[in-house]
């Protein structure tokens, strides 16, 4: 993700992304919400509903990232509910083109496990041509 949307994520949920960019050796945080630009709704979105929980006074994100086509989002001092509203983002990236944000005709495929619309994958495919 550019570093743009990921100071809007600090910016709103400072707490959230308290260790974002901090020590590599104590955070995964240290590189970032390492996805696409195109799932940045979706993280935002599932922050949002996690605040209107009132998560733990200590509750913060360890890891943003894609794995094998789908949204992880890792934490640390979260609770069951916050769990749910997470996995209902998860599978919901699968449905969602990490690179653009589309609903549009994404599928999850590729020797590298992408979950991108046609274009996208289009496009990917020409730039490694």
């Amino acid at each position: 993700m550019d570093k743009a949307l990921e100071a809007k994520l600090i910016e709103r949920f400072p707490t959230f992304f308290v260790d974002m960019y901090g020590d590599p050796t104590k955070t995964c945080m240290h590189w970032g919400c390492t996805c696409g630009n195109g799932w940045y709704d979706l993280i935002y979105k599932t922050c949002e509903q996690i605040e209107a929980l009132g998560p733990p006074e200590d509750f913060k994100l360890a890891q943003v990232k894609e794995k094998f086509g789908g949204l992880r989002i890792y934490t640390e001092n979260g609770n069951q509910d916050i769990g749910k509203l997470i996995g209902a983002a998860e599978t919901e990236s699968y449905k969602t083109c990490e690179e653009c944000g589309t609903k549009e005709g994404v599928t999850v495929e590729g020797a590298w496990i992408r979950s991108l619309c046609g274009g996208c994958r289009n496009a990917r495919r020409k730039t490694n041509e």
